[in-house]
């Protein structure tokens, strides 16, 4: 990473580039649609979440936008939904085991049901987590996509009241080759008669109102599923085993909830215990002149513009020296507080 990469909130004038990269990250991201509308809305609930003036501060999104350093342009995305559930119920299934026992028959046989469940209700997601494939393996852009999962945990150590202590990530599932998810269409598809793709976009545009309507409410045994539906029950898509990864190193655990689609693992993880929580620092921000130091991730702490940067920095008794390519990037001055914490990889 040669690059001091910034985050920021996404605005009105990054809409277009949303919508690329709704299109590129395809099928399976419910929280970035390829729908101007919807994108619309979300950028205008976005600025009232970051001003803090929504009427109901349970209904905050916090959308944030990679920029470019070496050019003008939106990169990648993350977000933190502050509290799911609250306008429409938020499905999951849970995946339990029943035992039953025939003395007679001198059987024993465990089977595995999954229950509809509203567990997340109030729960803070991490949803929308996309790095553009072009930026993946550039050496100018080393660590992107880890800046990009790690930093929004910045924003929940920043600012606590405004997130819940349970914190989840509901990942994308197993996809085949042909796009298709072996477990909506054993399933899913049954009731709804709509291909994945449909039902997810519907999903993101209308709410959850028609899953409340059509879903099943009963106990779904796992054993009558075929075997390419059970095969990927809590099986993630390819192109998304980085991002478990990423969590899992965070202290995030798959606790038997996956996604009502393409039974994509949830997994979670308490706020206070999150690594990047934990290891978190705050001080006054001070100029270095020299390159050198520690690979950081450095928020301004500020609302409405809230920023984090990927650079090196140094630690001292007062707080963090940073370049002033970094100050700049914070929109900070010397003597402001900044929090920092360790990035964890080698650049």
């Amino acid at each position: 990473m040669t690059q001091v990469l910034t985050l920021r909130p996404a605005c009105e004038g990054d809409l277009e580039a949303l919508l690329d990269l709704s299109a590129e990250a395809g099928a399976g991201m419910t929280t970035m649609p390829v729908d101007r509308e919807t994108w619309i809305k979300k950028l205008e609930l976005n600025r009232g979440s970051f001003e803090r003036s929504l009427a109901k501060a349970s209904n905050s999104v916090f959308v944030m936008v990679l920029e470019n350093p070496l050019a003008k342009g939106v990169i990648g995305s993350c977000a933190v939904i502050a509290s799911v559930g609250n306008e429409y119920p938020f499905y999951s299934y849970k995946l339990s085991t029943q035992v039953m026992v025939s003395r007679e028959l001198k059987i024993n046989t465990k089977t595995q049901i999954l229950n509809l469940v509203n567990d997340f209700t109030g729960c803070t997601e991490l949803a929308s987590l996309f790095l553009s494939h072009d930026f993946r393996r550039s050496m100018e852009f080393r660590g992107a996509g880890r800046f990009l999962s790690k930093a929004r945990f910045l924003l929940l150590h920043d600012f606590p009241d405004m997130f819940s202590e349970r914190i989840f990530a509901e990942l994308r599932g197993y996809l085949d080759e042909n796009g298709e998810s072996p477990f909506w269409n054993a399933l899913g598809r049954k009731f709804f008669g709509l291909e994945y793709t449909r039902a997810d976009l519907l999903s993101a545009i209308s709410g959850n109102q028609f899953i409340s309507d059509l879903m099943p409410k009963h106990p779904i045994y796992l054993d009558l599923l075929p075997g390419s539906a059970r095969e990927v029950v809590g099986r993630v898509n390819r192109d998304t085993e980085p991002a478990k990864r990423l969590l899992e190193q965070e202290g995030f655990f798959y606790s038997d909830y996956i996604d009502i689609f393409d039974a994509g693992p949830s997994l979670e993880c308490q706020r206070d215990r999150i690594r990047c929580i934990e290891s978190a620092e705050v001080g006054a921000a001070s100029e270095q002149g020299s390159p050198d130091g520690e690979l950081l991730m450095v928020s301004n702490r500020r609302l409405p513009d809230y920023r984090v940067v990927l650079t090196r920095a140094t630690p001292n008794k007062d707080g963090l020296a940073l370049p002033r390519a970094a100050l700049d990037g914070l929109e900070i001055q010397p003597g402001d507080l900044v929090t920092w914490s360790q990035f964890g990889v080698k650049s």
